[in-house]
């Protein structure tokens, strides 16, 4: 069996040859120790410098040569595919002020984080104020758009989700947090009026086109499981199982024959616990979320910065040995 037809045959709450494996993430620390040298894929520092650089083609490569790698060399079952930098990117005129410390045309300033290993945006020249939504449409399309990177979709053309479809993709995930560890930050029945039409057209959409649809969404979401179901969302990943509750074995036994899950090895015990903590987390996912299928295995988030290399080897060593089908 290979690798889409592992997946395909989970999504259909079936038991494959064994349970897939794949990442939403995996970030360069821990991506050059598999592949053994640099990379720009998930570098957030190196990146935004070789960007600010005239780089473009240069991160584009990395991306597409050390992912393939990556997947590969890991044994993994899924391969996240992201929109890059256009082509046409010019590169910012950015002054250096320290070791730390950048500032752009604008006045922006810019400042190295260590946490998470990227360069960040710290503080704007002027708090900008809106006097319409006029003028909150014009500046998004005129400035904050093009400068991240982005190009304002007009009346007929794609999507990116046709555009990743067309290309071939067999999965869409959109994301978008709506709850952090407690719960909800805005009422269900507010996600439900506003969001929730569009969430079911994208998922809409994209069952139309024969891809499955899937969902990045982080935080406690206990009180809108119903909602992402009803979207149309047939899996779900980013299941911070511990900081925000979220247990695989009560989501396994109230939603198992509904939506799929995403998720198993633990971020904190990834970058906090040891290999055992990490084999443990590992084999309560495979007890209690993989019997019958509808599940995936892979982190709670991402392999973040930060994450111990041997922590999560030995989840993926903990998820060969006793992850085929029949379990033991």
């Amino acid at each position: 069996m290979n690798s889409k037809e592992r997946v395909l045959q989970t999504l259909d709450y079936k038991e494959p040859d064994r349970v897939p494996i794949g990442e939403w993430g995996i970030d360069h620390d821990t991506a050059e120790k598999v592949i053994g040298r640099d990379t720009y894929w998930r570098n957030r520092r190196k990146e935004t410098l070789a960007l600010w650089a005239g780089k473009r083609d240069e991160v584009v490569e990395s991306y597409k040569k050390d992912l393939v790698e990556l997947i590969e060399k890991l044994d993994q079952d899924l391969v996240p595919v992201h929109f890059v930098p256009p082509r046409d990117l010019q590169p910012e005129k950015i002054k250096q002020i320290d070791e730390k410390t950048w500032e752009d045309q604008g006045g922006r300033i810019f400042k190295y984080s260590a946490g998470n290993d990227a360069i960040l945006c710290v503080s704007t020249p002027s708090i900008r104020r809106f006097q319409s939504k006029e003028e909150v449409r014009e500046f998004f399309e005129s400035e904050y758009a093009p400068d991240a990177g982005f190009k304002i979709k007009k009346k007929g053309q794609d999507g990116k989700a046709k555009i990743c479809i067309d290309e071939g993709v067999d999965t869409i995930m959109p994301g978008g947090d709506f709850s952090d560890s407690n719960g909800p930050m805005v009422s269900p029945e507010t996600i439900r009026r506003i969001f929730l039409p569009g969430m079911k057209k994208l998922s809409d959409y994209g069952h139309q086109r024969g891809v499955r649809v899937m969902s990045h969404n982080c935080g406690n979401n206990w009180k809108i499981m119903d909602i992402l179901i009803e979207a149309g969302y047939e899996c779900w990943q980013s299941i911070a199982c511990k900081t925000a509750d979220m247990d695989l074995k009560r989501l396994k036994e109230k939603y198992g024959n509904k939506i799929a899950f995403w998720g198993g090895i633990n971020i904190e015990t990834l970058v906090d616990g040891t290999p055992e903590e990490n084999r443990k987390d590992v084999l309560y996912a495979l007890k209690y979320a993989a019997p019958g299928g509808g599940f995936i295995s892979g982190t709670s988030n991402s392999v973040c910065f930060g994450s111990k290399y041997d922590n999560y080897m030995a989840a993926l060593e903990t998820l060969h040995k006793y992850g085929d089908y029949p379990l033991k």
